[in-house]
């Protein structure tokens, strides 16, 4: 069985059809880039909203810091390989 949050995707992209076997996704080029771009976002939010525990010290605070800049890198490097914009 397809990931819950892929079937939603798909649902939100491709016409349903069902055989009587399962559910057939039935799309267009467009709607595979739709896909593949909803995809790549659900993930870069994933990034985005990942919490950072910090030491109530200087160091705890820049190693925070510091971890928060790569994941914002690691974002815009996952938006930038797949040349997806919300």
């Amino acid at each position: 069985p397809m990931n819950e949050q892929i079937e939603k995707l798909a649902r939100e992209c491709f016409d349903v059809a069902n055989d009587g076997n399962g559910d057939e996704y039935l799309g267009t080029t467009s709607g595979v880039e739709k896909f593949a771009a909803l995809i790549v976002m659900a993930c870069v939010e994933i990034v985005e909203t990942q919490r950072v525990p910090v030491r109530p010290s200087r160091s705890g605070e820049m190693a925070a810091k510091w971890t928060m800049d790569a994941l914002r890198d690691t974002r815009d490097e996952i938006k930038e390989h797949f040349g997806v914009e919300p």
